[in-house]
């Protein structure tokens, strides 16, 4: 009966659309940069692997792990965007250091140097 209980809750959830088109059940924790969007990978997947570890997980847990879901892969997203800017911005950079154009080197290397920063900075991200 719980278990039914849980499932039909999950089902019932007022949905809303997502910029991909799917629907949400649950709101996600904004990721609206790559430090929080770091902090977001780090707190959420601590709480994925706390619940996925346990030998056998209920319809709650179930339900816990489909509404982490969506903070995890608005983290991710995020994450991939700012690879991809870094990507295009390191091969500005490696392009003009082969015609030796000192300009569009500094242009390129400050926004790829301010984006791979904060991903590799080691910041203390409090746990929600």
């Amino acid at each position: 009966m719980k278990k039914l209980l849980v499932i039909g809750l999950l089902l019932s959830c007022t949905a809303f659309a997502s910029d991909d088109g799917r629907y949400n059940h649950f709101p996600a924790k904004k990721s609206p940069t790559v430090e929080k969007a770091l902090c977001n990978l780090t707190n959420y997947n601590l709480k994925l692997a706390e619940i996925t570890q346990k030998q056998d997980m209920s319809a709650e847990d179930m339900v816990k792990i489909h509404e982490l879901t969506y903070t995890l892969e608005g983290a991710l997203n995020k994450l991939s965007e700012a690879l991809a800017e870094a990507a295009l911005n390191l091969e500005e950079v490696h392009l003009a250091s082969e015609k030796l154009e000192q300009a569009t080197i500094k242009k390129h290397a400050a926004i790829y140097t301010e984006i791979t920063k904060a991903l590799s900075k080691t910041s203390a991200c409090i746990s929600n």
